[in-house]
């Protein structure tokens, strides 16, 4: 491989290296090194076919080929647009105006930093600072505005004085300095038409295709728009040539700056027509598309929906029903147009609707209403609707949706008519329970007393077998009545009483005291930590609190100090308590057949109980709409737990 071609290559790897952040495009980073090099050597060839305007003695080029530079810098990012400048773009001074010497390096040195604003202003760096692009770019061309103000101000003639420079011999020295104020109002005008031409020329389908960028659809009309926008403003010069050809026909001088510094003017103020015609014409575009999306999300939505959506106007006349009105009335919409709203729906003569059509009332939710479908059934719906204003705040139509419920009232009616009779058969349990045991009361009060009377009455005489037998009947009657008793109890639990403020520490610290005895009989260790005030039923939570404690002070092993904690948590909506003791535990197995009634897990012998404490403290918390459970290992001793809602 050559020399010159290698190392060529080398620069090439350099400067891709470098430009690996740009904007969104589909070349990669090579392909746009390369034709900003491009763009960079045409633009500082076109450099002199500029717009040129003569005021006395000094000639002001117009370079409108500064277009590529900044279309490059605002369509692939500032490094690509310094890159553009640094390959000719930004040297067309000592193209234009070589007479100015050394003032040509600061002049492109100036246009540089104009890309480099220019490229910050339209990338995302800034965006949280100023949201807007296009006034991020504004910013950016003030700053150079008045950066190239203060240059031309102090500056200029500053380094005048130091030419001629080693290329041009005859470079001027000095210039008026009203004249270079006219440089600086020419060079703003001039960077203001040419970001506003650059700015424009991207938003054309053609261009943003031959650079890679990617096309919206909203700029469609572009081309069109950026072709009217540029023929007006030149028949306009045209016609403004013509004129000046008849009043300035001996003053071809004053002539040729006429049509030059006018077509300047003109062309700047097409290019800004173009760029506001554009955002509208895409703003529109988008507008429509978005609104079209929506139609057709709503049309969708509308004719597919389970519900029905319906519109009538303020008289109660349906001006819109959607398609799934036919499967629950029978009706097409086409029917039901035009046609009364309560011909369909069966509306009360004192109902919230009259409400809303006499504007008294702006909506109604959850309307349970009838409605009769074109074969004379009746259905149950449920209606939400409000009234639709327009932008004077008129009302306009009433706008709804029903939903079918028939089913839901179909099973509201099944439910009520099985609670109905589970009440009863409830009713009849607990009346059945309470009778039966109130009624075996007494048999077993004849079978203990004429035990008892036997055994007194035929002591001595009896052998020891017959003794058994009395001794068996009367244990086994007393303990049938402990279970006739415990059933009662069963079946009053709820019966009478009514929710009040109890103070559940203080009821705990009074059960502490009937069980004294007991309590200190097993040198129990009892510790009760803070417990709400709270709405229940104050009987039953005794009896579910006594049933508790006494199990955590029967079921422990001998020769061990019984320790038991009763506590409580707040929660969001209920009442955690706990009732934790060190007793001899259970088996994951025995969690739940301990709360059934009459379920014992060890010997009479061993433990004393009729098996129906837990029982009853299962119904009295499920009472207060609560739950219990219970947390134990075999041996480490065992926590119930359980629920009081919080009720205000």
């Amino acid at each position: 491989m050559p020399p010159t071609t290698k190392g060529s290559l080398q620069i090439l790897s350099i400067f891709t290296s470098i430009y690996t952040m740009d904007l969104e495009s589909i070349f990669d980073i090579r392909t746009k090194v390369l034709l900003s090099i491009l763009f960079g050597i045409s633009s500082l060839l076109l450099a002199p076919y500029g717009i040129a305007v003569s005021l006395d003695t000094v000639k002001i080029d117009i370079p409108w080929s500064q277009i590529f530079p900044l279309t490059i810098t605002m369509a692939w990012g500032w490094r690509y647009g310094l890159l553009v400048g640094f390959s000719g773009g930004a040297f067309f001074p000592f193209l234009l105006w070589s007479e100015d010497g050394w003032v040509n390096l600061t002049t492109s040195l100036l246009y540089l930093l104009l890309y480099s604003l220019v490229g910050l202003g339209n990338g995302q760096r800034y965006a949280r600072l100023l949201k807007s692009r296009v006034l991020r770019i504004a910013v950016a061309v003030g700053i150079y505005v008045l950066i190239n103000l203060v240059y031309d101000a102090y500056f200029f003639n500053l380094i005048l004085q130091y030419n001629p420079p080693f290329w041009k011999a005859d470079a001027v020295t000095a210039i008026d300095q009203n004249i270079i104020y006219s440089f600086a109002f020419k060079d703003s005008i001039n960077v203001i038409g040419v970001v506003l031409a650059s700015e424009a020329l991207l938003r054309l389908p053609l261009l943003r295709k031959a650079l890679g960028l990617p096309l919206l659809a909203s700029m469609h009309a572009n081309h069109l728009i950026f072709v009217i926008t540029l023929l007006v403003p030149i028949l306009i010069w045209l016609v403004f040539l013509g004129l000046g050809y008849a009043l300035l026909r001996d003053h071809n001088a004053l002539l040729y700056e006429h049509k030059s510094f006018a077509l300047m003017v003109i062309l700047v103020n097409g290019f800004l027509a173009s760029r506001i015609l554009f955002y509208y014409s895409e703003t529109r575009f988008t507008l429509q598309n978005k609104l079209k999306d929506s139609e057709n999300r709503y049309r969708s939505v509308f004719e597919n929906i389970t519900d029905v959506l319906y519109q009538t106007d303020m008289n109660g006349l349906i001006i819109e029903m959607s398609p799934s009105i036919a499967p629950l009335s029978g009706y097409t919409p086409e029917e039901l147009i035009g046609t009364p709203f309560n011909l369909l729906i069966d509306i009360p003569i004192d109902s919230k609707f009259e409400l809303l059509y006499s504007q008294k009332s702006s909506e109604l939710k959850d309307q349970e209403v009838k409605l009769k479908t074109k074969h004379g059934e009746t259905k149950y719906v449920s209606i939400n609707t409000c009234l639709i204003f327009d932008t004077s705040v008129a009302p306009v139509y009433i706008g709804g949706i029903m939903r079918d419920v028939s089913e839901r009232k179909k099973n509201e009616w099944l439910i009520a008519d099985k609670n109905r009779i589970l009440q009863l058969q409830n009713k009849e349990l607990e009346q059945f329970a309470y009778i039966t045991s109130h009624d075996l009361q007494e048999p077993l009060q004849t079978l203990t007393s004429i035990s008892a009377m036997m055994k007194e009455e035929y002591s001595g005489t009896l052998d020891q077998q017959a003794e058994t037998y009395l001794d068996f009947i009367t244990s086994s009657s007393l303990r049938m009545k402990t279970l006739i008793k415990g059933l009662l109890d069963y079946s009053r639990i709820g019966k009478n009483g009514a929710l009040m403020l109890v103070d559940t520490k203080a009821l705990v610290n009074e059960l502490i005291i009937e069980l004294n005895e007991v309590i200190q009989e097993q040198a129990a260790l009892i510790t009760v930590e803070d417990l709400p005030q709270l709405l229940a039923y104050p009987l039953e939570l005794k009896l579910a609190f006594h049933n508790l404690l006494n199990n955590a002070l029967k079921f422990q092993t001998q020769n061990k100090v019984p320790r038991i904690k009763i506590s409580a948590q707040r929660q969001v909506q209920h009442w955690v308590f706990a009732v934790q003791d060190n007793g001899i535990g259970l088996e994951a197995k025995d969690f739940e057949k301990i709360f059934i009634i009459f379920k014992r897990l060890h010997n009479r012998s061993e433990y004393r109980g009729a098996g129906i404490g837990l029982s009853h403290c299962k119904k009295i918390v499920e009472l207060h709409g609560g739950n219990i459970w219970v947390d134990s290992k075999p041996g480490e001793g065992s926590t119930f737990y359980f629920t009081i809602p919080i009720v205000s």
